[in-house]
């Protein structure tokens, strides 16, 4: 088994670590809060490294199914989004908008193939979302949310260009130094190094706001009717695709939406990340069981 199927495999079990972790010693876990920059850094560039660019703009421009999948990203999700949280605190309503417009999670691809869609396409989505997530993040944000709380849309662009487009440059500069075998090794590196870092951001996050998550029924509540809104929209509106753009429409980037609401906005904004990174893997687990039992689809679009 490849290295990077492994990574995937063992992905949940490290998420469903460090969430336990969070909770039973979350003084533990704070300690590397002020540092998850660093993993999310790493994360961001080996993740940068795995996306065949020049394969995603070839297909980008021919695919009707992906520019309907970007429009459940940043306009159907962000919109299910204001609903579910008319009842919640300002701070929690802020921070679920901020997550229904963050990029697709890195691993969609992988799980999508995995339970029978098209893995072509969910990547094609992560990619573009993950790529224009600098720009429609904030604005999103601070169009949606900003009459409840002040949001500033330019220090979030700076810490989202930060963490993506910087990775992206620095794995294209890669690519053009040296081989592909060479990229191949460090991408292989990277694929062990993926799920330790994710351990680190879940943990350090989680932590911070660990003694409060229990007592968010609200907040649990919205964060379903965000998932199951998006995967569901994604599901129905592109029916031939309908797995591969509701599974990356529902699983976003909440490890790269942790941080950068906990950097941008403050601890508090961060605790709907928080949330919606428990419910992923409550919902992860099922998911592996049921690929377990199905061959990767490799169809591309």
């Amino acid at each position: 088994m490849e290295l990077k199927a492994i990574s995937q495999e063992i992905l949940w079990i490290v998420i469903l670590l460090a969430i336990v972790l969070s909770f039973v010693i979350p003084e533990t876990g704070q300690i590397f809060t002020p540092y998850l920059i660093i993993p999310l850094l790493v994360l961001m560039f080996f993740t940068m490294l795995n996306i065949p660019i020049n394969d995603i703009l070839t297909g980008a421009h021919k695919k009707g199914a992906i520019s309907r999948g970007l429009i459940v990203f940043f306009v159907i999700s962000p919109i299910i989004a204001v609903l579910a949280s008319l009842f919640l605190r300002p701070e929690y309503a802020v921070g679920l908008i901020f997550c229904s417009a963050l990029p697709c999670a890195t691993s969609a691809a992988f799980y999508v193939s995995r339970l029978g869609g098209n893995g072509a396409l969910a990547l094609i989505l992560t990619a573009l979302s993950t790529m224009l997530a600098p720009i429609l993040t904030p604005i999103l944000t601070l169009f949606l949310a900003g009459t409840r709380v002040e949001v500033d849309a330019f220090v979030m662009f700076l810490d989202l260009f930060g963490f993506i487009v910087l990775p992206l440059i620095a794995a294209e500069v890669l690519r053009y130094l040296v081989g592909k075998k060479t990229v191949k090794k460090i991408s292989d590196a990277g694929q062990i190094l993926a799920p330790i870092c994710i351990f680190f951001i879940v943990f350090g996050t989680i932590s911070v706001s660990s003694g409060i998550l229990f007592g968010l029924v609200p907040l649990a509540i919205a964060s379903i009717v965000l998932f199951v809104g998006s995967f569901v929209a994604g599901y129905l509106f592109v029916p031939k695709y309908g797995l591969a753009i509701g599974y990356s429409a529902a699983f976003r980037n909440s490890s790269l939406g942790m941080v950068i609401a906990l950097n941008t906005l403050g601890p508090i904004y961060a605790v709907p990340a928080v949330m919606l990174t428990l419910i992923y893997n409550v919902i992860l687990i099922p998911l592996i069981l049921i690929y377990k039992k199905r061959k990767p689809n490799a169809q591309a679009i």
